[in-house]
């Protein structure tokens, strides 16, 4: 994206949301009780939106981010 001849990226919804996990050191989500508490407490997220996110976006960070783990478990609760 350009704005004023400066260049940016934006991340998508599913990206900004596994970086938020992954930078945030209070964060350990282990179990799906910890994400739902997470997401609708915690970030205030709208679940209609959470429930629409691709799948597979968690999937890839999973393979090459930090806090798999806790990836893991929010892609659990996605689909379940």
């Amino acid at each position: 994206m350009y704005k004023d001849n400066y260049a940016f990226l934006i991340a998508s919804p599913e990206k900004a949301l596994c970086d938020l996990i992954a930078n945030s050191s209070q964060v350990n989500l282990r179990y799906m009780k910890d994400v739902e508490t997470y997401l609708e407490q915690d970030i205030r997220i709208d679940m209609d939106e959470f429930n629409k996110m691709d799948k597979t976006i968690f999937e890839d960070y999973i393979k090459v981010g930090k806090k798999a783990d806790s990836i893991s478990t929010l892609l659990k609760f996605l689909r379940r």
